[in-house]
């Protein structure tokens, strides 16, 4: 993760950049902490009220018009637990578990949320000290 902190210039090594558009309705949470790890906060937000729109190993894409103070709160209110819990897999997800068609719905989801939820890189994550960086105007 380092090494990627050092060939992104806006990115900082001691903390998550949280990159806005000039516009402020968009921003980037870089939290690289891989695919799965965003997943989970991007729903956790989404129940919050923030509209994660993508995530991937590097980031979470949000839609977020008001201050961004509220951004801020809303990933602040953020807990490990609670981020696992609201945890719901995708359909698509849940289909590339073996044996998902004999399981019940609830069963799948646990077995996934045990397997791709780690409660102490959320910790690790959510502890980290954010940086909101505004995007330059075109």
């Amino acid at each position: 993760m380092s090494i990627l902190r050092s060939q992104y210039c806006f990115l900082k090594s001691d903390a998550d950049v949280i990159l806005a558009e000039p516009s402020g309705a968009r921003y980037a949470w870089h939290t690289l902490a891989g695919h799965a790890l965003n997943l989970v906060l991007g729903q956790a937000l989404n129940v919050g009220g923030i509209e994660a729109i993508t995530c991937d190993d590097f980031s979470i894409d949000v839609r977020f018009s008001a201050e961004r103070t509220g951004l801020e709160n809303a990933i602040h209110r953020l807990t490990p637990a609670s981020a696992r819990d609201q945890f719901t897999p995708s359909p698509q997800l849940a289909e590339t578990l073996k044996f998902s068609d004999g399981l019940p719905p609830e069963t799948v989801a646990a077995i996934l949320r045990a397997r791709l939820v780690n409660l102490s890189r959320l910790e690790e994550t959510l502890r980290r000290p954010r940086e909101f960086v505004s995007q330059p105007s075109a």
